[in-house]
């Protein structure tokens, strides 16, 4: 079974009236070749086959989760697959804002398509990883006390062939489990300022969309302050959230105030460009005009 790690209900916000979007591939601009913009489906990008499965042998080796549904992780995602259309079509006709409960749950959607993304599978595996190698080091050199039980857990934990796909998938089981904002992050971007801004049809996106700017540099993590989060809804919306300045108003009066303001030129480049920071491979445009016009002037030596 394809699932995929970015929601074909963000994807589609990006189709041209054929139900298509044009695509890129970063890794021959890389190698210096400006590659031709290709024809994509939403049905055909960002998937990988079981992506999200829980397998017989992931109960094995978390038998706590036993008796969860193979298409557990599936099923949560169906939630709000259906819900994020009707939100979109309310920020397209330009209301002034959205309830807050709407607001709040927006976040705990874009948040989601990080959390299942393949960048953030990818690279937050790997930091575990890290930390458990650590742990049994430490141990062996005295430094850290292993119970007998933690240290046959983490054994057995990294010996596993699809250690990756696993680690990822007890992470957002256990996120839905505890449904906690346990670092404050949800509340700092709902106190924070939203803006919608507004392009002609010149917003792209990609394979991983959604990051933070911080001091000048692009994030994939939310900072403690002084930040801002960018991220593209539709070629003709981004969306924009600064601690720049605050917002409690709205969570006085429960509800989420937007403002919209045009993008010049230098947003749009800046905006765009980000998006190369934590991508996973592919950029994609409504327009082909629009994402032949950003891939040659790229950071990438083309």
């Amino acid at each position: 079974m394809n699932q995929h790690y970015l929601p074909e209900c963000y994807l589609k916000e990006f189709c041209n009236k054929k139900g298509h979007f044009y695509s890129i591939d970063n890794e021959l601009l890389t190698k210096g070749i400006l590659p031709k913009p290709r024809i994509t489906y939403p049905k055909e990008a960002c998937k990988q086959k079981d992506y999200f499965t829980i397998t017989p042998q992931f109960k094995e080796i978390y038998p706590r989760f036993k008796d969860l549904d193979a298409l557990y992780l599936e099923n949560k995602f169906k939630t709000y697959e259906d819900w994020y259309p009707k939100l979109l079509t309310t920020l397209k006709s330009g209301q002034p804002g959205i309830t807050f409960n709407d607001a709040e749950f927006l976040l705990h959607v874009l948040t989601d398509f990080r959390d299942r993304n393949l960048f953030f599978r990818d690279n937050s595996v790997q930091v575990k990883k890290n930390t458990l190698n650590k742990m049994l080091a430490e141990e062996k050199h005295g430094t850290h006390i292993l119970s007998s039980n933690d240290k046959e857990d983490i054994e057995r934990v990294l010996s596993d062939p699809h250690f990756n796909k696993n680690s990822h998938l007890l992470t957002l089981i256990l996120k839905y489990h505890s449904k906690q904002d346990e670092n404050g992050d949800l509340f700092k971007l709902l106190t924070s300022k939203w803006c919608l801004c507004i392009s002609d049809n010149k917003f792209i996106t990609s394979d991983n969309p959604g990051y933070f700017i911080h001091n000048g540099r692009y994030l994939y993590e939310l900072p403690n302050v002084d930040f801002s989060f960018i991220m593209p809804i539709t070629p003709n919306l981004c969306l924009y959230i600064t601690d720049h300045v605050a917002d409690l108003d709205s969570f006085r009066n429960s509800y989420k105030t937007i403002d919209y303001i045009i993008a010049d030129e230098n947003v749009l480049d800046i905006y765009n460009r980000g998006l190369t920071y934590h991508m996973n491979r592919y950029l994609y445009a409504e327009s082909i005009d629009a994402i032949t016009l950003f891939t040659r002037t790229m950071r990438t030596n083309i």
